[in-house]
């Protein structure tokens, strides 16, 4: 399958399902796509899911796909894992976009079998968002070895990926309310990161935000 314009389109393989929900408060626009690729058969060896998981990402990332973190969460890479003791969980609080999900990094094999049975890793590309998710059912005969997976892309568009940040009512109010927001979740951020630099956890200081456009046509 296809995706992307004529100067950013990319391609994704073997894809079995695919649905583009059109919501009243999206204005009637396309602004969500999910995709599942099939990528391998029930009760496949962990090692073989983990190995095509990561394929998926390596093609998304030749496309110009960019790890994203949440802009309330610290800016920790791959590297730092072994200084982490609970997956996705950072100074006590749960993270859905902790060093786990750093695309550039793979897993080992046996902290990829800890992850939980639902996990996702984010990305980035101009104007769009995109979540990978992974759901994992181990096999019954032989957990330890073998499970069924299933991979999920969801494709939203700036908008709608902000929008999710507030109430329906407040939706339509998007430019006026985000730059406050902005400010508290880079508050926060910077507070978990100077705590994190305390503990001896390194900063990935090479990370920026991506441009928010809608906030840029303001101007």
């Amino acid at each position: 399958m296809i995706l992307g314009g004529d100067k950013s389109k990319f391609e994704i393989q073997h894809v079995f399902a695919f649905s583009v929900p059109i919501y009243v408060q999206d204005g009637n626009k396309i602004e969500l796509i999910n995709l599942n690729p099939f990528e391998v058969p029930e009760d496949s060896l962990h090692t073989e899911a983990e190995s095509k998981f990561y394929e998926l990402l390596t093609s998304l990332q030749n496309a110009g796909w960019k790890r994203y973190i949440r802009l309330v969460e610290p800016r920790i890479s791959g590297a730092e894992i072994s200084k982490f003791d609970t997956v996705n969980e950072v100074l006590g609080r749960p993270v859905m976009t902790g060093p786990w999900s750093d695309p550039t990094i793979r897993l080992p094999e046996e902290l990829w079998r800890s992850m939980p049975i639902f996990s996702d890793w984010s990305f980035y590309r101009g104007n769009e968002y995109l979540t990978v998710s992974v759901q994992r059912e181990d096999s019954e005969k032989d957990s330890s070895k073998t499970g069924t997976y299933l991979f999920t892309l969801t494709f939203k568009s700036e908008k709608r990926f902000f929008s999710e940040y507030f109430d329906h009512s407040d939706r339509n109010r998007i430019k006026e309310l985000l730059p406050d927001l902005l400010k508290k979740l880079a508050s926060q951020r910077a507070t978990a990161e100077s705590r994190l630099k305390e503990m001896g956890v390194a900063i990935d200081e090479r990370y920026q935000n991506p441009t928010i456009n809608i906030l840029e046509a303001q101007h």
